[in-house]
C-alpha cells in the first residue's frame, strides 16, 4: 500500500459535480496507475465537502477561478481502492478579469445618389424619364427613372461628390420631347434629391381623350422634322383663327398645304375644329405653333374651319352651334392641364392687318371668354 500527496490545480465551476469531476481527472491525469473510477467514491465526499466550504468561505468565486489543492490518499494496487485522508485549499485565484474587445467600428455606409422626379402637372411620379447624368467622376451617362419616379445609384456606379442633371427626354413614343431646361447642378451625393418636371406626353393624351380630339395619324401623310423645331409650354393664350378664302377646310389639305407650298416645317395651328364639330390634332402641342406671325411663343393656335366674314358667295358665313361646342370643351381640357391658360384673343388682336378669325368668329369671343373663363388678350 502506498501513501500518495499531491497539489493539483483544478479550475473552479459553480457547480459543484462538475467540480469534482475535474478533481478525480486532476489526479488520474498525474498518477496514471490510479484509475478514476477507483476515485469517484472516495473523492466525492471530501470534494463535495470541499465545494461547499469553499463557496461560503469565498462567496465570490466563479466559474473560472483557478483553485490549487492538495489530495493525500493511501492507494493499494491489489485492492485499487485508496481512501483519501486530506482535502485541503493550497491557494485560489480568481479568474483574470476579461478585458471586452473594443467594439467593432460601425461599416462605413456606401455612397448613395437617389432623385424621384415628379409630373408637375398631376403630382404623380414621371416614370421612364430617361436622365443624362454628369457623375462625380466626370463621366456623363443615361438613367431611367422607374415605375415610381426614382433614379438610385450606389457604389460602385457612383463616388461621393456632387451629381449634375445634364439633360433630360421623353423619348417613349414620336415626337421626342426635351426637358433639357430642367438641368440642375450640384446634387450632392448623401441626399434624397426631388424635381418636377410636367409630363407633357400624358398631358396632351389627356386633352386628345377628355374633348375627343382626333389624333395626327387619323389624317396626316407627312412626319415633321421635330428635331428643328421650337418646343413650348406654360401656354397662357388661345388664339383663334378662320379658314377665310383659302380652302383650309380638311386637315389632310391643310397639312399639305403648310409643309408644302408655305414651307412650314408642320401644321401651323395646334388643333382644328370643322363645322361638324370634329376636333383634329394639328401640332403636337409640346411644340410652338405656326399661326401668329413673330408672336407664336405661348400661343395655342386653334383653327375654326370655315370661312366667318359675310360674302354673297359663301355658305359657311357662321360658325356652327357644335363648333363652339367643341371649342368650349376643347379650352375647358386645355385649362385642366395648363394652370397658365388665361387668355382667348382671335388673330386680329395680334396681327392688326388681318380680318382673322373673320368678323362673325370675332363677335363671338367675348362669350366664349366668359363662358371658358379666359380674359381678353
Amino acid at each position: 500500500m502506498a501513501y500518495k500527496t499531491a497539489t493539483y490545480n483544478v479550475a473552479w465551476h459553480d457547480d459543484s459535480r462538475e467540480f469534482y469531476h475535474r478533481v478525480v481527472a486532476s489526479v488520474t491525469k498525474q498518477f496514471p496507475g490510479v484509475q478514476a473510477h477507483a476515485l469517484y467514491q472516495p473523492v466525492h465526499g471530501p470534494a463535495l465537502a470541499f465545494h461547499r466550504s469553499y463557496s461560503m468561505s469565498h462567496p465570490r468565486a466563479k466559474t473560472g477561478d483557478l483553485v490549487k489543492v492538495t489530495v493525500s490518499f493511501h492507494h493499494d494496487p491489489t485492492a485499487f481502492v485508496p481512501t483519501v485522508t486530506g482535502f485541503s485549499l493550497v491557494e485560489w485565484k480568481p479568474a483574470p478579469a476579461v478585458t471586452p474587445a473594443a467594439p467593432a467600428p460601425p461599416p462605413v455606409p456606401p455612397v448613395e445618389w437617389q432623385i424621384t422626379i415628379y409630373d408637375k402637372i398631376s403630382g404623380g411620379p414621371f416614370a421612364g424619364l430617361r436622365v443624362k447624368l454628369r457623375l462625380p467622376s466626370g463621366t456623363e451617362s443615361w438613367f431611367s427613372t422607374d415605375s415610381k419616379g426614382v433614379i438610385y445609384l450606389k457604389e460602385p456606379d457612383v463616388s461621393a461628390g456632387r451629381v449634375d442633371i445634364v439633360d433630360a427626354m421623353d423619348d417613349s413614343a414620336t415626337p421626342t420631347i426635351s426637358y433639357k431646361g430642367y438641368a440642375r447642378s450640384g446634387l450632392a451625393t448623401g441626399g434624397k434629391h426631388t424635381l418636377s418636371i410636367p409630363n407633357e406626353r400624358k398631358a396632351i393624351d389627356l386633352v386628345i381623350s377628355t374633348a375627343g380630339v382626333n389624333r395626327r395619324s387619323s389624317y396626316g401623310k407627312k412626319t415633321p422634322p421635330y428635331w428643328k423645331m421650337d418646343q413650348d409650354w406654360d401656354y397662357d393664350t388661345v388664339v383663334l383663327h378662320h379658314s377665310g378664302n383659302g380652302g383650309e377646310n380638311d386637315p389632310a389639305e391643310i397639312e399639305s398645304q403648310h409643309m408644302g407650298s408655305k414651307g412650314y416645317d408642320d401644321v401651323g395651328y395646334h388643333f382644328m375644329i370643322n363645322l361638324s364639330g370634329k376636333i383634329f390634332e394639328g401640332r403636337h402641342l409640346a411644340f410652338k405653333g405656326s399661326h401668329v406671325e413673330k408672336a407664336n411663343t405661348g400661343k395655342i393656335g386653334v383653327l375654326m374651319m370655315g370661312d366667318f366674314e359675310h360674302q354673297i358667295w359663301d355658305v359657311d358665313d357662321d360658325p356652327t352651334i357644335v363648333q363652339i361646342a367643341s371649342l368650349g370643351k376643347l379650352v375647358g381640357a386645355l385649362k385642366a392641364i395648363l394652370p397658365t391658360l388665361a387668355k382667348m384673343g382671335g388673330h386680329r388682336d395680334y396681327k392688326p392687318s388681318t380680318e382673322c378669325p373673320g368678323g362673325e368668329m370675332y363677335k363671338l369671343i367675348p362669350g366664349l371668354r366668359s363662358g371658358t373663363g379666359l380674359g381678353g388678350p
